[in-house]
Formats: structure tokens, sequence, C-alpha cells
């Protein structure tokens, strides 16, 4: 439920650590590089600069950062510019990075609504994004939305994290009806929201087997429940639109 239940926990970073001298060469950045636990309420603009003109990276980890949306409308700005502008011979995917770590955030619908749009590529086009975790953030059922619609253009992206984000029941509609188009072998994890099998389900229609056999109508929220993988064999694919 957002970070109603689930605190977010402080992450050190050595003093000797420090964002400018980290960002200076973005070409040298590894395949795996993280900035887990700097804050950066006010000093985005020195990361989203380096990851625009990054090449080399392919995993970004920007968990703990204590991004808000202002940071995340700037990382968005970043994003669109290293997807756009990335694209190598023979290669039909642009843009370099493929995995990218948004948890334990403060982002709300604003800013998820400014990534998932910068995330989200123009016809026939494909992206590099292969997985993205939005856990424990504020993204809401309208956050959950604009998911759902950045996912529905990716055909590349196979791996997409929503837990502690109060998305509703509105919100996990949405996400599972984006499975459909493209994603049969991916894996949606919707742990820790706010599902009520008990009101509008009339509403669902053909939803509703495939949302209990999902998340279970008595466990919600266990560790089990709630992450849908393969999610061709439950039926999404064969639904009529």
């Amino acid at each position: 439920m957002g970070g109603l239940f689930s605190k977010k926990k402080v992450v050190w970073v050595p003093d000797s650590e420090k964002l400018e001298d980290l960002c200076a060469d973005p070409d040298s950045w590894q395949a795996q590089t993280s900035f887990r636990g700097f804050k950066m309420c006010n000093d985005a603009i020195i990361l989203t600069k380096a990851m625009a003109k990054c090449k080399t990276c392919g995993n970004l980890d920007l968990s703990y950062c204590g991004l808000g949306d202002k940071e995340a409308i700037e990382i968005a700005k970043a994003l669109s510019a290293n997807f756009n502008g990335n694209k190598t011979e023979g290669d039909p995917k642009q843009g370099t990075y493929k995995k990218i770590n948004l948890a334990n955030n403060s982002i709300h619908r604003e800013g998820i609504e400014a990534i998932c749009k910068a995330l989200t590529p123009p016809p026939k086009t494909l992206f590099s994004l292969e997985e993205i975790d939005f856990s424990n953030n504020y993204a809401g059922p309208e956050g959950a939305k604009a998911i759902a619609q950045m996912m529905s253009m990716n055909r590349v992206l196979r791996s997409v994290s929503v837990r502690w984000n109060n998305i509703g029941n509105r919100g996990m509609l949405d996400l599972i009806a984006a499975m459909r188009p493209h994603h049969r072998d991916g894996k949606l994890d919707i742990r820790y929201n706010q599902f009520d099998f008990d009101n509008d389900v009339e509403e669902w229609g053909d939803l509703i087997p495939i949302c209990k056999k999902a998340l279970g109508a008595d466990n919600v929220d266990g560790d089990d429940e709630g992450v849908i993988v393969g999610w061709s064999e439950m039926g999404i694919a064969d639904m009529d639109d």
C-alpha cells in the first residue's frame, strides 16, 4: 500500500563517494551502475545530464535516492534522450538501458507518467528496456494506467514490478489487460497493493478468473501470490479485446 506499511530504510553512502565525481564521465560507467542511496533531491540534474549521454550502462540502479516527481521528470528527459539518440547499426533496438530500478523513492502519478511517456517507443520502433522496477512508490491507479500504456507499446519489456504502490483494482485491471499485445513470457509483480474481490467485480468481466488465479482470492499479500509469470498460459492472450 505505497509507503503506508513499507517504510523506506536508510541506505548509507560513504562520504568519499561524490555524485559529481561519478557523473563527470558517463562513458566510464560500468555495464551495471548503481546510485543506490544517493539523496538527489537537489542534485538530480547532475545525474540526468550524465544519463542522457551515457552509452555504456545497461543496468541502472536509482533505488533509495529520495527521488520525487520533480526529479522523475528530469530523469524522463534523460531517458528520452538516451533511447531516441542511441542507435546501433545492425541492432533493431534503440537505447542503452536494459534494466532500470526506481524502487523505494517518492514518485507519484505525475513523475511516473513522465517516465512512462519517455519509455514508450514510437510505432515500429523497439527500445532496449527489458526490466523496470517501480516498487514502493506512489503510483496509485492513474500511475498504474500510465505503466500499463507503456507496457502495451514495449515488445522487448519482460519484467515490471509495481509492489507497494496502492494501485487498487482499477490499476490491476489496466496492468493485466496491457499484457495481451506482446508480453507472453514475462513477469508482472503486483504484490502488496489494495485489491478487493468483493466490490465492483461486475465490471471486471472476463478478467475475474484471471485476476483470482493471479492473486489468490484469500491471500493477495503472500510471497507467492501476486506475481504473474508466463501470462500467456493464463488465457490472457486469447481473450477478446
